[in-house]
């Protein structure tokens, strides 16, 4: 991640905004909320922490059963409005050695209510098995930041810059309904509670310099430490089977806890040497290169809860009753499982570049060149002071990359481009970890034999700017794929997993068409209005191993849609203090997972899973009074439901739906200099 920012801002500014957001199925409706401390409103969890889990002759010693927290459905609240603050900030002092600075803290407090989310597992196009749930959801949403900026320009030819951001997120999710598998031909109570933290720190000391005595040439220079941290200390899952009138629990019911610390160091130089062909410094000459070291330490508690009494009138308790400390252990018991979940990893990567930027003709330019990546990937499953581990290497890629521009006129242009592109799996996704998101119908996993998807792109486009902020463009694109990362559903033993796997090869090709026009030809106020289209046609192919997919002939790539539209209708008053926007976005069908083979029949292709068309539209109103300035906003207004089917079957079989109600917001921000 990037964040620029003005290093000299060139007035004092100090900038405070709040606002307010509102939805249509959640505001002021009744959700439930698990018991919250001071804390918690900064994002940090501490009531949900507990101590590690001792293993005692293949059970989980009671004290740490105790230890989770026991709230599975929380108290009804009445949802307040969203909340958001920020504070904006920034200038400079010094005139011969002037010193910039900047700064930002936001806030953010959200709440979701999602009722009857349907997450299920349909095994084939009939509809005959399968498993799901439909949970009503419950979400809080803590989010905050601080940006924290210096710089100082050493004479006219130096600068150094010192760049520090920091964001928390904690989310809590309660979640309950009713569940069915109809393998087993059951139907029950499940309950389920997740509670996750993510934390960035980032710290950046960079420099420019200009060296007269070295060819007039620009040093750039950066030196970045951070560290990213994910704590899940809090999620667990119970299923009470429904019997005879009453709700019993089930055998297997999940605890679970998960930690990933990353420690990224990275340094950059890059070098600019210019050159003089036709004119003075028209041309120029790059080169430099990256090293990056990121170890990583991933930790995941895996802990089955069953029953130990067979009386009903004890399992048939609520959760919150059910799970008190004094059933623990007696009642109930932990037995540990281990799925490989923990692991350490090593991710370092060598690149060095070389680049020309060269006016070819008068009116044709080149930009081109070679980035060489030396990558290395150590994954140590269990631990580093494990034996065993899976180790990538890749020992030189060569990524070269062209741009041809050709200025036809003043105003048109035709540009053509080519570049090689590389994805990588991350460490998680080659573990045969398990794990269950309270918002997914299937366990996710890991496959430790991925490899990287190597990509040929192609793009040609003809642009032409009748006059400023207004665009006419064609364009034309291409892309290779050769084991392209792909995510997949299968099914095993009655339940199903998710995981990314690698198809043999892809293509995808299209035409894009985009449009900016103001309409200052009509009369009066509607001469500020302004009108944006931007369309896309699109068609993919991909192959897969017949063995783990069966036949793809005439399967699209996955998360490709075959026709994307956006537009947007603007319209801002002569004196520019009123300003309305109205953002329409279509998107058609498309693949979201294939669906892996049964082994049981190798012949039949399995349905995939698509994510159903749909489109949005959004508004948002601005008024600025001097230096105060007002925004009314919409998200979608049509209220669209999401919604994922099984492949073959006109969207009758779905395997997710989800309301997400029409949401507003209201802001205020407050120039104060």
């Amino acid at each position: 991640m990037e964040v620029r920012t003005k290093d000299f801002p060139e007035n004092p500014v100090f900038q405070i905004g709040v606002s307010q957001g509102f939805n249509s199925q959640t505001t002021f409706e009744r959700m439930a909320m698990a018991p919250r401390t001071t804390a918690d409103f900064f994002g940090f969890g501490d009531a949900r922490r507990r101590p590690n889990a001792d293993a005692i002759a293949g059970r989980i010693d009671e004290r740490a059963l105790e230890s989770y927290r026991n709230v599975w459905t929380g108290h009804p609240v009445s949802a307040a409005p969203n909340l958001g603050l920020s504070i904006n900030f920034g200038g400079q002092v010094g005139e011969t050695t002037p010193i910039g600075f900047s700064g930002a803290l936001t806030y953010g407090n959200k709440r979701a209510y999602t009722p009857g989310r349907l997450l299920a597992y349909v095994p084939n196009k009939t509809g005959d098995g399968g498993n799901g749930r439909l949970l009503d959801e419950s979400v809080v949403e803590v989010e905050w930041g601080a940006l924290a900026n210096l710089s100082v320009r050493l004479g006219s030819g130096s600068k150094i810059g010192w760049k520090n951001l920091y964001t928390r997120n904690a989310e809590e999710t309660l979640a309950s309904g009713e569940g069915y598998n109809t393998e087993n031909n059951t139907v029950f109570d499940t309950y389920g509670v997740q509670y996750v933290e993510r934390e960035l720190l980032q710290t950046q000391l960079a420099g420019e310099h200009l060296l007269p005595f070295f060819f007039n040439a620009r040093l750039d220079w950066k030196g970045t430490l951070a560290w990213a941290r994910r704590r899940e200390p809090d999620q667990r899952r119970a299923n009470y089977v429904r019997s005879g009138g009453v709700a019993v629990l089930t055998q297997f019911n999940t605890f679970q806890t998960r930690d990933l610390d990353d420690r990224i160091r990275t340094g950059q130089l890059d070098l600019t040497i210019p050159l003089s062909l036709r004119r003075e410094a028209d041309a120029a000459f790059k080169m430099g290169g990256v090293l990056r070291d990121k170890p990583r330490t991933f930790t995941s508690s895996y802990t089955a809860v069953r029953a130990q009494t067979t009386d009903v009138a004890i399992l048939s308790l609520p959760p919150e009753q059910l799970f008190a400390p004094e059933n623990m252990g007696t009642a109930l018991t932990g037995q540990p499982f281990d799925f490989g979940g923990s692991y350490d990893s090593d991710d370092d990567l060598t690149a060095a570049y070389g680049m020309l930027d060269l006016p070819l003709l008068p009116r044709v330019r080149l930009v081109g060149g070679v980035r060489m990546e030396h990558w290395r990937l150590n994954v140590f499953e269990g631990g580093r002071a494990a034996p065993d581990s899976i180790t990538f290497l890749r020992p030189y890629d060569f990524l070269w990359s062209a741009n041809l521009t050709w200025s036809l006129t003043d105003q048109m242009n035709v540009r053509l481009a080519g570049f090689r592109s590389l994805t990588r799996p991350d460490p998680r996704e080659l573990i045969n970890d398990r794990y269950l998101p309270v918002g997914t119908e299937c366990e996710l996993t890991g496959d430790p034999t991925l490899r990287p998807a190597r990509i040929l792109n192609l793009d040609a486009r003809w642009e032409f700017y009748p006059r400023a902020a207004e665009l006419f463009a064609v364009s034309g694109f291409y892309k290779k794929f050769t084991n392209p990362l792909v995510e997949v559903i299968q099914e095993t033993a009655n339940t199903c997993f998710s995981y990314t796997a690698n198809g043999e090869g892809a293509r995808n090709y299209g035409l894009e068409l985009e449009a900016r026009r103001a309409l200052d030809f009509l009369p009066g106020a509607l001469g500020g209005l302004a009108l944006s289209v931007n369309a896309t046609i699109l068609h993919s192919e991909v192959e897969l191993d017949p063995i783990r997919f069966g036949a793809s002939d005439g399967l699209g790539l996955q998360g490709q849609s075959p026709f994307l539209l956006n537009g947007s209708l603007s319209w801002a008053s002569a004196s520019g203090g009123t300003s309305v926007s109205l953002l329409f976005n279509y998107f058609a069908s498309r693949i979201a997972r294939y669906g892996g083979a049964q082994p049981s029949l190798p012949d039949v292709r399995p349905p995939n899973v698509l994510e159903q068309g749909r489109h949005s539209l959004d508004a948002k109103v601005q008024q600025v009074w001097g230096p105060l300035k007002l925004s009314l906003s919409g998200t979608n207004l049509t209220g669209q439901e999401v919604r994922w089917v099984v492949e073959g079957t006109g969207g009758r079989l779905l395997t997710r739906r989800a309301r997400l109600g029409t949401s507003y917001s209201f802001g205020v921000t407050y120039d104060v200099f």
